[in-house]
């Protein structure tokens, strides 16, 4: 978790004035906090210092108790001011107990203090069930606290590192956070930080709790007295909670996740009843032992200002809820609680300025294979827009330095330890990655995000819990049809993978179906003319005779497409001889004009802007680098664009990714879900080619393998196609003439080439797929054993439950910070240093396997 945080936190960690945090931030009237203060000063603050604090600290853990004594009597105060607290919190010692959790493979994690609601008194029945948890949990904390005894700049990274641990752990625990708190304690230096979507935002000047009493009252008070919503729970998300002693609940609230439309009923509001997550009578037992598990109440505010409130059925998408600066998309099926419809809905922190998703989806025919948006808006709280800059930081930014007017848009020095003034040394420090520590300029400006929901009408399941090999051919192809839908209409979709296409349960026009138009993009260019100009009568003559001399047919009407195309007649023919010579009669050079028009250019202002998920996007995609230096898809000088081909780069390693880990039916390969055996070389090959192009959280190491790949197109057919799973073995063929043609596309890419990938890869599909499903049902029932295992291939007709295969996906994608074993190392050419070989030879000894290193969100 180290690895990742640093990663996600990386240039978005910046500090605000202390005064400006308190006073709009952690909003407590300062005249409360004087009565306060004045009443614990005839015990407990006595000459100008905290009683029962050591005046010289020889370990962390003397400062344990003190500061829970004084923080429960801070709180206890609210009563004895008639002021009704916002949560109830109990601050327990967390430094020798792992909390609980739901989650099996979560961190092992100790906060030294933690900030938990309690149950109160006025329910003495759920409190009995609280006390009977011997630990706590962090379903239930508020505010994680990391206490150091000293203050050196060592010691206060190490700290805030943890720190962010903590937070992250509890982001992905609780998915109803919209954000959370966190404080640091390191000998009587406290500081206060705020992990949001938009980063991590602390107070600047450290406060001393001796000598700046009021600030220490003022920020305890404020985890207790401020609504939930101030301290980062969502209010639109409401608990559904079991009626204790309904046992037939979870017999009818199974949803529709088995396709069943005429579902009526899946709540009975005898056996369920809607509670605040804060309530004072909740406890860990009612979210059902796992957020996959957890039933909620989202209260979404439509266009039209009216409020449609839906109950979730099913868990399909949390695995970014913990992501601390991103969308931290959560995806649900819900009902309509007034209506009885099913719908899926998705919530995200988009940025600001960029379009909602409802806005990206252009006029498609009713058919087309991609996602129905019903709308998609943006969430308040108490009448204000949900903005992370505006809202939750309250507008508190940091200040530009003095010597930056406001024309200068030049970035300020990075300032050296010393620069900083002595007060502020300690929280001006973050982790940058594992080794290196980096003073925070003072102008950082936060990437503002806004709350966002999209209902979405289009309802299934995930591509990789495919139930049978037709499922997945037919899913994928029509994913890719309706991907070309949208880049015909000048819409770039930018982000494949696995989760964003998916098999529809709602719509049984199509097999496959693209979702998540969040990463795409509006084209801003020409359209390519169709149909093209006649060339000259010359020209195309000249072309004619060239190909025939060259034993190659083409007629007039194509010599004349080539020439709006290539400049000359010797153009095109070398053209005409490179696609005869490298595919000998099983392509023509017609399947290489486009037949309609296509987007032909961006010179949009994010035109350059590339992104997606890491595991599949292209190696291009980033350094930036071509796979052909003297490629034509870029003049000299310009930065490369993420254009249609690397799209379908993308679907093509989906298609591998799935091949690698998954048996016939959809299951997770048994192989993967555990260390291979020592001397198994055959499993550790898996392991390492999982590793090296899909899992590693190094982009290095997935830049290099699959531009490994490109290089040398027969690894892909030597190491890779070897270890798919044997049912999947058939499409072997499919991948291989796939990775064919896009190193050709890559290699002699031109005009036409964005116009006619699509077909070219729908054809393959057609060609491949019905002599595939063949002969995987010629030999059902399975028999043949598996090269790696020798487990029996599996029947096509299981399939596994959603929920319970997310969290297979969770425990395998946990991350892990072994050191990653030793092999043998190519270099790479370049700033990037080493990276782990494509085709390793396994060491029998090794201390961590690929199942083990630092992986991606392969989501």
């Amino acid at each position: 978790m180290k690895t990742v945080v640093a990663a996600e936190l990386y240039k978005h960690t910046c500090t605000v004035s202390t005064k400006e945090f308190l006073d709009h931030i952690l909003c407590v009237e300062p005249d409360v906090a004087e009565l306060v203060l004045d009443k614990l000063k005839a015990q407990r603050y006595v000459n100008k210092r905290w009683v029962d604090f050591p005046e010289h600290i020889s370990a962390e853990k003397e400062l344990y108790e003190p500061f829970l004594k004084h923080a429960s009597e801070i709180g206890e105060m609210l009563e004895e001011f008639n002021l009704t607290p916002g949560t109830h919190v109990d601050w327990v010692n967390g430094a020798n107990v792992v909390p609980l959790s739901d989650n099996e493979a979560a961190a092992r994690l100790r906060s030294d203090i933690l900030a938990t609601l309690r149950v109160a008194p006025k329910h003495p029945e759920r409190k009995q069930e609280q006390v009977e948890q011997p630990r706590p949990h962090w379903l239930r904390v508020q505010v994680p606290v990391e206490v150091k005894k000293d203050s050196d700049e060592a010691t206060v990274a190490d700290a805030l590192a943890q720190l962010c641990r903590y937070i992250r752990l509890v982001l992905s625990e609780q998915i109803n956070r919209r954000f959370v708190i966190g404080l640091l304690l390191c000998g009587t230096k406290l500081s206060v930080w705020l992990c949001d979507r938009s980063g991590l935002i602390g107070t600047q000047a450290v406060i001393d709790i001796h000598e700046q009493p009021l600030m220490f009252v003022r920020i305890i008070m404020s985890i207790s007295q401020m609504p939930p919503e101030r301290v980062g729970w969502d209010p639109d998300m409401k608990l559904l909670r079991r009626v204790k002693g309904s046992d037939a609940a979870d017999r009818r609230a199974k949803g529709s996740g088995d396709g069943d439309d005429d579902a009526t009923v899946v709540y009975d509001e005898g056996d369920w009843e809607v509670v605040d997550p804060t309530d004072p009578s909740v406890v860990p037992a009612d979210f059902r032992g796992s957020i996959y598990k957890t039933r909620w109440e989202i209260t979404v505010q439509r266009p039209d200002q009216s409020k449609q409130v839906f109950r979730t059925v099913d868990s399909l998408s949390l695995a970014r809820s913990g992501v601390m600066c991103s969308s931290g998309t959560t995806v649900w099926e819900v009902q309509d609680v007034e209506t009885k419809e099913f719908f899926v809905l998705k919530k995200l922190w988009r940025l600001a300025g960029s379009a909602l998703e409802a806005d990206l989806l252009p006029d498609l025919p009713d058919d087309a294979p991609v996602v129905k948006i019903v709308y998609s808006v943006d969430a308040y709280v108490g009448g204000a827009l949900d903005s992370t800059v505006k809202l939750i930081r309250q507008g508190v930014t940091p200040d530009k330095p003095a010597d930056m007017g406001d024309g200068d848009t030049s970035k300020s020095k990075k300032r050296t330890y010393e620069d900083v003034h002595v007060n502020d040394k300690v929280v001006h420090i973050a982790m940058v990655d594992d080794k290196t520590l980096h003073i925070l300029d003072d102008f950082h400006q936060p990437e503002e995000r806004i709350r966002s929901y999209t209902l979405m009408a289009t309802r299934g399941f995930a591509i990789k819990r495919f139930k049978n090999i037709s499922q997945l051919l037919d899913g994928m192809r029509d994913a890719i049809r309706g991907h070309q839908l949208l880049w015909l209409k000048e819409v770039l979709h930018r982000d494949i993978s696995p989760g964003n296409i998916i098999v529809p349960q709602s719509d049984g026009k199509y097999a496959g179906c693209m979702i998540d138009l969040d990463h795409s993009r509006r084209m801003e260019g020409c359209r390519a003319t169709y149909p093209f100009p006649q060339a000259d009568d010359s020209q195309c003559e000249t072309l004619v005779q060239m190909a025939k001399l060259g034993d190659v047919e083409i007629s007039r009407t194509t010599a004349s497409n080539l020439l709006a195309c290539f400049p000359h007649a010797k153009a095109a023919f070398q053209f005409v001889t490179t696609v005869d010579e490298t595919w000998s009669g099983e392509r023509s050079v017609e399947d290489f004009i486009p037949t309609k028009s296509w987007p032909e250019m961006d010179d949009g202002v994010d035109s350059l802007v590339r992104t997606g998920t890491k595991a599949f996007m292209s190696a291009e995609l980033f350094g930036g680098q071509q796979y052909c230096p003297n490629g034509s898809r870029r003049k000299p000088g310009e930065k490369l664009k993420q254009t249609v081909i690397h799209d379908i780069e993308s679907f093509f390693w989906v298609l591998v990714y799935l091949c690698l880990t998954r048996k016939g039916n959809g299951e997770w390969r048994e192989e993967l879900c555990k260390d291979p055996p020592p001397g198994n070389v055959e499993a550790q090959r898996l392991h390492t080619t999982v590793y090296c192009l899909f899992d590693s959280s190094l982009d290095h190491v997935l830049q290099y393998n699959k531009r490994e790949a490109f290089e040398d197109p027969s690894s892909v057919d030597k190491f890779v196609i070897p270890v798919f799973h044997p049912d999947l073995a058939d499409l072997g063929d499919l991948v291989k003439e796939w990775w064919d043609l896009l190193i050709f596309s890559y290699k002699n890419y031109n005009y036409f080439t964005p116009g006619v990938l699509h077909d070219q890869v729908l054809k393959l599909f057609d060609r491949h797929s019905e002599t595939i499903k063949a002969r995987y049902r010629e030999r059902l029932p399975p028999t043949t054993a598996s090269p790696v295992t020798g487990q029996v291939a599996s029947s096509p007709d299981a399939h596994i439950d959603a929920a319970s295969s997310q969290e297979t996906d969770r425990t395998l994608h946990r991350t892990k910070l072994e050191t990653p074993r030793k092999l043998q190392i190519k270099t790479v050419p370049g700033k990037f240093g080493p990276a782990i070989p494509f085709n390793p030879t396994p060491e029998d000894d090794s201390s961590s396997p690929a199942s083990k290193r630092p992986k991606v969100n392969r989501d």
